[in-house]
């Protein structure tokens, strides 16, 4: 195996072989930490302002006096407001999935707001790009999270 740490043993002397011993430990267990090649804990963050973007969706559509009309509303979502909000009720109270929790590193995780807009997205993505005659898959994407992508879509169409 060449991925084995080369055996090294420290010179012993009668004074301090405790201290040396500990010493040897300690260093190899350090080598054996710079040498890993196995899984590693340093994994990059993209930070996606979730509380930004759930504030923006808010104020753009659902505050008393919002940015954009029942009228952009509708057109941007293919259905009204009240019917957009039942479907957002209806799926929370139905699927855990859409329940706001933490994420893996304990931040605040999405909104089930955020969660419906996105899955309303998709489905009116993937429909548009099927009338279109694009039957290819071309934007179906393969990154790791198509899987979560497709359960939440799926759970809307439910």
């Amino acid at each position: 195996m060449a991925d084995e740490l080369p055996l090294w043993f420290p010179p012993m002397s009668s004074d301090d072989s405790s201290d040396s011993s500990i010493l040897f430990f300690q260093n190899l267990i350090e080598e054996a930490e710079l040498q890993d090649t196995g899984t590693s804990n340093r994994r990059r963050y993209i930070e996606l302002q979730r509380e930004e973007g759930h504030e923006t969706l808010m104020a753009d559509y659902f505050v008393e006096d919002p940015k954009y009309n029942e009228d952009i509303f509708r057109h941007r979502f293919r259905m009204s407001k009240r019917l957009f909000l039942k479907i957002v009720s209806d799926v929370e109270e139905n699927d855990p999935w859409f329940v706001e929790a933490p994420d893996a590193r304990g931040r605040k995780g999405f909104t089930p707001l955020q969660k419906v807009t996105s899955a309303i997205k998709q489905l009116a993505t993937d429909f548009e790009r099927r009338w279109k005659g694009d039957s290819t898959g071309a934007h179906s994407g393969s990154s790791g999270r198509a899987g979560s992508r497709r359960y939440g879509v799926g759970r809307v169409v439910e």
